[in-house]
């Protein structure tokens, strides 16, 4: 929804999907992804900050390499979140 035109839409379905499993990890990992999709660079590391130290060895792999963060690459606070989380 976020690459197709409909960012509204999947802000409302990840409200929804945050709101109903505030704590669980690949539910803020994924959050994650449609605000960085959607421009919203801040919130979306705000949510990685609290998913990748608590989320399982792979996210931070998975944060690494997905497309879906590619806006974040070059921001300092992602730079140094995947750094504070190496070896995790």
């Amino acid at each position: 929804m976020a690459v197709a035109g409909q960012g509204d839409r999947a802000l409302e379905w990840i409200s929804r999907a945050l709101l109903m499993e505030p704590d669980d990890a690949r539910v803020q990992y994924n959050a994650a992804c449609v605000y960085a999709l959607l421009g919203q660079d801040e919130i979306a590391i705000d949510l990685l900050g609290k998913t990748l130290p608590i989320g399982h060895g792979d996210m931070r792999a998975w944060a690494q390499h997905d497309t879906a963060l590619d806006s974040l690459r070059s921001h300092p606070r992602f730079q140094a979140l995947l750094e504070s989380t190496e070896g995790d």
